[in-house]
């Protein structure tokens, strides 16, 4: 469920992102394009991965016994979850 839902987030930020620079992507070349959208790519994917950290580092979430399904390091979360994306 958590990980379904995280991934609903990636994709649906990833989704409006690229709707908002579809004009200028339909303008550029096709290895401008491509690098553009790889690289908004793991942006939203480490924003998400960072997001999730902080949702799961607040108080309401710890006092209710749920910090154990977050991760306890949002770097490693985020780096971890490029790595994953990237292939």
């Amino acid at each position: 469920m958590r990980t379904s839902l995280f991934l609903l987030w990636i994709g649906l930020a990833g989704a409006a992102l690229l709707c908002a620079v579809r004009t200028p992507l339909a303008r550029s070349t096709v290895a401008v394009g491509s690098a553009v959208v790889l690289g908004a790519h793991h942006r939203v994917v480490a924003t998400v991965s960072v997001c999730a950290y902080l949702i799961g580092r607040t108080h309401m979430v710890i006092d209710s016994g749920g910090a154990a399904l977050f991760p306890e390091s949002a770097g490693n979360f985020a780096i971890r979850n490029v790595w994953i994306g990237w292939w």
